[in-house]
């Protein structure tokens, strides 16, 4: 059995999330480099979070850490 997963995110989602892996993590200066105003990228960021692909702390993002367990057994 597969499951796939498909979630679409926006732009500004997409483009957080490449500033994040590029390691630019501070709300500030991800608006400054997508040249976005902070609530922007704030309201964007709370998206991604909801969706549970970023934590935030003081104005920084980090990915968020998730284990992926599974209770299926092959028989």
């Amino acid at each position: 059995r597969i499951l796939v997963y498909y979630m679409r995110l926006n732009k500004t989602e997409l483009r957080i999330i490449e500033q994040i892996a590029n390691s630019n993590k501070n709300v500030k200066y991800i608006a400054l480099a997508l040249k976005k105003s902070k609530a922007q990228i704030y309201r964007a960021g709370n998206k991604l979070i909801e969706r549970g692909f970023l934590v935030i702390s003081d104005g920084v993002y980090e990915p968020k850490k998730t284990t992926i367990i599974s209770n299926e057994q092959e028989i």
